[in-house]
């Protein structure tokens, strides 16, 4: 009945449908606008994503309104206690999740009361046994090294590594 009285032209009635459902705002969808905003440099973004990689390989794909400050604290002991990451290199990561969260809420994307990130502090690492340790360049590596062609030659590898190819090794073996 419905459908003939559509083919002789009367309006249909047609039931409420709800609105589709939003897809989750996650972290990784942010990079891409908070990068080209800011004019943020490639190396920056492939950090950026290998924070929110860490983050993620901890919880999940969470979406940004779900994360809340005790995940923010245990993704900070988690690469300070089991991945034994610097406080630096800790800092940094909880920096590029703090600032994307914080480029969400200031482009309306997300709507939290407070950044997750913000006041989560990275100690120093004051246990000694904690700390990575470096073995010495054995005088066979360090006869290897200087004999290559970077340093016989002037050889320098692909564009990305260039001079750091010849001052690397000299400013590591100073160390010895």
């Amino acid at each position: 009945r419905k459908l003939a009285a559509l083919a002789h032209g009367e309006p249909l009635e047609l039931p409420d449908v709800p609105p589709p459902a939003k897809d989750p705002l996650r972290l990784g969808s942010l990079v891409d606008g908070w990068a080209g905003q800011q004019h943020v440099v490639k190396k920056t973004t492939w950090s950026t994503r290998n924070a929110i990689a860490r983050f993620e390989s901890k919880y999940g794909e969470l979406a940004v309104d779900e994360i809340t400050t005790e995940h923010a604290r245990g993704f900070r002991n988690c690469l300070q206690d089991e991945e034994k990451l610097a406080p630096k290199t800790t800092k940094t990561y909880i920096g590029f999740l703090k600032t994307l969260v914080q480029y969400a809420m200031g482009e309306d994307l997300v709507r939290l009361e407070r950044n997750p990130f913000i006041g989560v502090k990275v100690g120093r690492i004051c246990d000694r046994s904690r700390r990575k340790i470096r073995r010495s360049f054995s005088s066979e590596e360090l006869d290897r090294l200087f004999r290559s062609k970077v340093f016989t030659e002037g050889y320098r590898p692909r564009a990305a590594i260039g001079e750091a190819a010849f001052w690397l090794p000299l400013s590591t073996s100073a160390e010895i």
